[in-house]
């Protein structure tokens, strides 16, 4: 009773959620400056500015819309049998959910993304392997080493 009461009103609820969520992964995959802090925003340095509390708000919406995302098809089965709603409201959630899915595997690549876009920065004409980074990154501190080390001592 209750959901053939409401289902106009739980399919907007449903409607407005997918297109903010679609709507914020869209402005936030364009806005790479805030992407340093995606999924990383207990592990950082905190600094209070935009680019962080945008990235720790869409990290907690990745989480949330990850198990959504899992759960959703079988309540759009449920809603099919049990809730009186025409077949175009079906197929605009179906499509929607399915934006949403695409959506949330854009995020998930976006941390992969960055680090490829950081090590094209070290060499743009070749793309190192993990073998090559170590060693580059052993290279590295073995130098700062040396000028740690060659430093006159008072």
């Amino acid at each position: 009773m209750f959901l053939r009461k409401y289902s106009h009103n739980i399919y907007k609820a449903q409607v407005v959620l997918f297109l903010v969520f679609i709507f914020l992964t869209a402005v936030y995959y364009n806005y790479p400056q805030a992407h340093r802090f995606f999924n990383r925003m207990w592990y950082e340095n905190f600094s209070f500015s935009f680019d962080y509390l945008f990235s720790a708000i869409m990290t907690v919406l990745f989480a949330c819309f990850f198990w959504i995302i899992l759960v959703y098809p079988f309540i759009l089965l449920f809603s099919i049998f049990f809730m009186k709603m025409g077949w175009k409201k079906i197929i605009v959630l179906l499509i929607l959910s399915l934006i949403s899915f695409f959506c949330e595997f854009s995020l998930y690549t976006i941390p992969n993304q960055r680090m490829f876009k950081e090590r094209r920065k070290q060499n743009p004409n070749e793309i190192p392997t993990e073998q090559t980074q170590k060693v580059n990154d052993n290279y590295q501190i073995r130098l700062q080493n040396l000028r740690h080390n060659t430093l006159p001592k008072f």
